[in-house]
């Protein structure tokens, strides 16, 4: 599998997408939310400039020869 934009924390990969994802639903919500009222810290969707993160399940990363 190609993914062209992503994070891996933790070996879980959270993949930006383009479709519109509610910050409630966004798999980054606890790295970004400091609070359960939405008051955040830094919204990495607003500087990632995507609609949100999808989790996509735990990766492993092999280097390709």
């Amino acid at each position: 599998m190609e993914i062209k934009n992503g994070i891996i924390i933790n070996g879980v990969l959270h993949e930006m997408t383009s479709e519109n994802v509610p910050c409630n639903q966004c798999s980054l919500l606890r790295i970004c939310s400091k609070s359960e009222k939405e008051e955040y810290d830094i919204c990495l969707c607003a500087l990632m400039n995507c609609d949100g993160f999808v989790n996509r399940g735990k990766v492993k990363i092999e280097e390709e020869e």
